[in-house]
């Protein structure tokens, strides 16, 4: 486990097999979030692993299923509450179980209520609108940063602002 200087995990998040978290400096995780894996992934994926990079955050009451590995970038926010990230699903066609890992890009921004499944990439500067279902697209498919909304979620307008180009964590509130 790293923690880096200057990051925050409120109480209340459970982390129960993740084998390795890597929290960059400044990261912050708030108050009651679960994090877990499952053990039977480990002889196929390798270590189940949560990586959330410098000056990212993750506020409260989220979900996150690490089998297959999730990685938050730098300055990247999972906002809100009730979002799940799954990285690991039922492949109907081969009739198995799998876990692929989860990467949200740097400077994105993950609204309530969201769900990330298994495989799911989201473009650095990018934003997933409340609500929306990210999954995986082909692996050979180039995948354009903007608004993503929508189940499942697709591509609806470009994203431009102070965000997507800030040098410090927090985002302010409004005078």
């Amino acid at each position: 486990m790293t923690v880096a200087r200057g990051s925050v995990i409120r109480s209340g998040n459970v982390f129960k097999g993740v084998d390795q978290l890597s929290i960059g400096e400044h990261a912050y995780i708030g108050s009651w979030n679960f994090f877990t894996a499952g053990a039977e992934f480990a002889s196929t994926c390798g270590p189940a692993k949560l990586t959330v990079r410098a000056s990212a955050s993750i506020t409260g009451r989220h979900y996150f299923d690490c089998s297959g590995g999730v990685s938050i970038g730098a300055f990247s926010t999972i906002a809100g509450l009730r979002s799940t990230i799954l990285s690991h699903g039922i492949d109907v066609t081969e009739n198995e179980q799998r876990a692929l890992p989860v990467t949200i890009g740097d400077y994105c921004l993950v609204g309530s209520n969201c769900t990330i499944l298994a495989g799911a990439a989201l473009p650095a500067r990018s934003v997933l609108a409340a609500g929306a279902v990210l999954v995986r697209v082909s692996d050979r498919a180039v995948v354009p940063a903007g608004l993503y909304a929508g189940v499942p979620a697709r591509l609806k307008g470009s994203t431009e602002g102070g965000y997507f180009s800030r040098t410090e964590r927090s985002v302010a509130p409004k005078s």
